[in-house]
């Protein structure tokens, strides 16, 4: 009898841990908002069909718009995992599905490229040519002919100043309206060790990248084209204005946004909008069409910008994405998409100029893929006009600091007063205590009160108030800044009749 009851309950604890089981799947593989798109289902079968059915639904570029972009959030979150499974289980028959969903449904892309880094390919085909870098993790700049000069001085100081060893590759294009010209190639290629030279004219078909007039939307058009060319698997995208305080070679092995999710963002400045601001609109405009198809994920619902707090999210100057995770790779192809021609001209209408830097994290949240920013939102270093007690500063250079929020790590905007003024040939006229003082960032909900309250006062330029403004000396940077300078100028010099 005894016997009986044991074997009962045995039975009876069983199904209740299978009933439990059988639960936590379900939920799992429904969660898809939830997940980094890596492991949203545990059925190969369903992710294949579902892959299929809708590679072989519209597969033609020319019908792409923004009325089937969240349609193509689902097949990036669906491809995401069906290349996490070729990886897996790397199948002929897989390899085969995977080939000819992405030339049926990325006709755009030209594959394959020796030369671009892609998920589902070995390093070591990855890596072959003549430009090969054998490392994992390199910096990549969107250049243009306008940028040359910008260029040359990041590059330059990166080197020189900060002893970066990090991989460079200057994308381009070779043709079109913004070419970049065959004497300024031959200079940044030849300015330090290991800087390469990527035509994007070569990985991408030929009318996909003539991106019209603006050379502002032009440039944040590339910048998806580029990381998905990039031969690098951990891409350090950094604009031509960008200075860097300290060596980022350490940054994203110690960064924890980077390390959970494969991303790092930074925000913009904490700009709080006036009501019936343009902002508001586009922000509402992002919901009801982009996101359509998705529930937000629970970070965004939770931020300042989606709490209608704040008039933007993000400053793409510098961002950092391991396409080695098919996730983030499936999102910048996302990302690329909502650049297309029949896609960008009405997107860009309703997002605006500054709304454009936001594709990114909208892209990963259209597939549900996770994505990381860096917390706090953007500070100004510059120069101080009147007393250090008015806690209020003018600059043109939005701050970032370093993974703990402690120390000043970038800004954007080059060593000049105001790069809208002169571009980056101002750099003769720059002295170190023109980046004498910076004011702290530090934005997050719960202390929104205390954040510095920016006024827009034309061109580049934003005045805040309302937090410390501290000396650079503090952090010791004061002797950095000026060697900074002093190599911008040299080069500048030596280049200047390229």
């Amino acid at each position: 009898m005894l016997l009986h009851a044991f074997r009962f309950r045995r039975l009876l604890l069983g199904l209740l841990l299978s009933i439990l089981t059988v639960r936590f799947l379900y939920k799992l593989s429904s969660s898809s908002n939830e997940s980094d798109g890596r492991e949203s289902s545990l059925d190969p079968n369903r992710i294949i069909k579902e892959l299929q059915e809708l590679t072989y639904s519209k597969p033609q570029l020319q019908q792409l718009d923004l009325s089937t972009l969240p349609h193509e959030g689902r097949h990036a979150e669906l491809l995401a995992r069906f290349i996490s499974l070729y990886i897996t289980d790397p199948k002929l028959s897989l390899w085969q599905t995977l080939t000819s969903a992405l030339r049926l449904r990325y006709p755009w892309i030209r594959l394959p490229s020796t030369r671009a880094y892609t998920p589902f390919v070995a390093p070591a085909a990855q890596m072959a040519g003549p430009a090969a870098v054998a490392t994992t993790l390199g910096i990549t700049i969107v250049v243009s002919a306008r940028d040359f000069l910008f260029t040359l001085q990041l590059i330059s100081t990166l080197r020189n100043t900060l002893q970066c060893k990090l991989p460079i590759e200057i994308a381009y294009l070779g043709s079109g309206p913004h070419e970049l010209s065959l004497g300024k190639r031959d200079a940044l290629s030849s300015l330090a060790e290991n800087v390469f030279l990527n035509d994007l004219v070569g990985h991408f078909s030929d009318d996909l990248l003539q991106m019209g007039a603006s050379e502002v939307i032009s440039n944040h058009a590339l910048k998806s084209y580029a990381v998905l060319a990039s031969r690098f698997s951990s891409v350090l995208l950094v604009d031509p204005d960008v200075i860097f305080l300290r060596n980022p070679e350490s940054l994203l092995e110690v960064h924890p946004a980077f390390q959970n999710t494969g991303t790092l963002y930074y925000h913009s400045r904490a700009w709080k909008p006036d009501s019936g601001s343009k902002s508001l609109e586009t922000r509402d405009w992002i919901d009801e069409n982009l996101l359509a198809a998705r529930v937000p994920s629970s970070d965004l619902q939770q931020s300042l910008y989606w709490t209608r707090e704040l008039a933007g999210m993000m400053d793409d100057s510098v961002i950092a994405l391991n396409k080695s995770i098919p996730a983030v790779w499936a999102t910048v192809v996302l990302s690329a998409q909502m650049h297309m021609p029949g896609v960008r001209e009405e997107l860009h209408e309703h997002l605006g100029v500054d709304g454009i830097t936001e594709t990114w994290w909208i892209a990963a949240e259209m597939a549900g893929m996770k994505y990381g920013f860096q917390e706090g939102y953007a500070g100004c270093i510059g120069r101080l006009e009147g007393s250090l007690h008015q806690r209020q500063m003018c600059s043109a250079h939005a701050l970032h600091m370093d993974e703990r929020g402690l120390k000043p790590l970038w800004f954007s905007g080059g060593l000049v007063r105001n790069k809208a003024i002169g571009g980056a040939a101002g750099v003769v006229g720059t002295k170190p205590e023109m980046f004498e003082f910076y004011m702290v960032p530090g934005v997050r909900a719960e202390d929104w009160d205390e954040q510095p309250r920016w006024l827009h006062a034309g061109d580049e330029v934003w005045c805040a108030e309302g937090r410390p403004i501290i000396p650079i000396k503090v952090n010791g940077l004061d002797g950095i800044i000026g060697q900074l300078i002093e190599e911008a100028k040299n080069v500048s010099e030596k280049y200047r009749d390229v």
